[in-house]
């Protein structure tokens, strides 16, 4: 049987405010993702080069 819970929504409740959202790289573009993803290539490069060097 339908029935009514009343509004959602209390009348004294304070104003809902947006929570901030923690940094996540997935909200950034593909820019930021790439310069991340080359950071620990580039550290295994060159610890190859001076490996072999």
């Amino acid at each position: 049987m339908p029935h009514d819970h009343g509004s959602a929504a209390r009348t004294d409740a304070a104003v809902p405010r947006r929570l901030p959202t923690p940094f996540s790289l997935l909200r950034q573009g593909l820019g930021p993702r790439l310069a991340l993803a080359a950071l620990p290539a580039l550290a295994v490069w060159a610890l190859i080069g001076w490996a072999t060097a």
